[in-house]
């Protein structure tokens, strides 16, 4: 295992975004380390798999494939049992690479005694607003200096590196077949057992394109807060919503639900502001998370 990196890619339905992830990678200056490339499809229907095939990659390469959708915690858990290097590059396919990507990750290897280094993400979205809001400096590692502490909230596996022994003690949960919170549950646990081992290595970019607008993002928090919102403990859930009484007060709900309609008639004029489209964020899980009480609850006094 000494001086290898497995970068591990997963992907389901992107084939023309691998393509271009695959493009970057090619564009990589070169290392003094092994590198290769696994890519993990999740039962793709499209030609995910025959883009990596075809490739022609600087690089070692391995392709498994699922036989149907099975979630990336399964994607990224598969990667992680095929890899066989010192440090793990996680790769979502929809980003692109900069050139000096791994050498930035292995000059702070060096540098660092560190197990994980998060990388900067750039974001591109055909909603300009919340573009805005996903490059602001407020948020992630965008408010850190390169290597300077990074808490694990901050952790995002679509581009991060992580040494290899991690892993031989924890792995994703599986039960997070949902979308959201596995890479924050994750990052818990490892912090738990790794406490401070997280740097920033902002400079060590990439960028992620064509990132969903504030309708859809939004849309899929409410799913988030139906599932897998619910399967974080206490800690986690207030580390994501910021006050614990919300969880508990229906009342509060429903004050934030009516501001967040009046919010998101003012975010259709593009109108940019920081706390607006968090509070809009914010009431989109809340919703989730009350829509799915409700439905239980009523379940319960009716079992008919």
């Amino acid at each position: 295992m000494n001086k290898s990196i497995s970068i591990i890619i997963i992907g389901y339905n992107t084939a023309a975004d691998l393509k271009n992830l695959l493009c970057s990678i090619n564009r990589l200056k070169p290392v003094q380390y092994n590198v290769e490339v696994i890519y993990i499809d999740d039962g793709s229907t499209d030609e995910s798999v025959k883009v990596f095939e075809a490739s022609n990659l600087n690089f070692s390469k391995l392709c498994y494939k699922f036989d149907k959708n099975r979630g990336r915690i399964f994607a990224r858990n598969k990667g992680i049992q095929l890899a066989s290097g010192t440090w793990f590059l996680f790769l979502s396919s929809n980003i692109e690479v900069e050139p000096e990507l791994l050498n930035e990750y292995l000059n702070a290897t060096k540098i660092s005694n560190a197990l994980a280094f998060m990388g900067k993400i750039k974001y591109t979205s055909p909603d300009s607003s919340f573009q805005w809001y996903l490059n602001h400096r407020r948020r992630g590692i965008n408010q850190l200096k390169n290597l300077e502490f990074c808490n694990y909230r901050f952790l995002l596996f679509s581009n991060c590196l992580m040494h290899h022994s991690i892993f031989k003690k924890i792995e994703f949960n599986t039960c997070f077949v949902d979308y959201g919170g596995e890479e924050l549950e994750f990052a818990h646990r490892f912090n738990q057992l790794y406490p401070n081992k997280i740097r920033a290595c902002s400079a060590a970019i990439a960028t992620r394109i064509n990132h969903p607008g504030l309708l859809q993002h939004s849309e899929r928090l409410e799913v988030f807060g139906k599932t897998n919102f619910r399967l974080l403990n206490q800690r986690l859930k207030v580390k994501i919503i910021r006050y614990k009484f919300l969880l508990s007060s229906a009342f509060c709900y429903n004050i934030i639900l009516n501001i967040v309609k009046m919010l998101n008639i003012i975010y259709f004029f593009k109108i940019k502001s920081y706390y607006m489209i968090r509070l809009i964020m914010l009431g989109s899980l809340l919703k989730g998370y009350f829509t799915y009480q409700k439905t239980q609850n009523h379940q319960t006094e009716d079992p008919q």
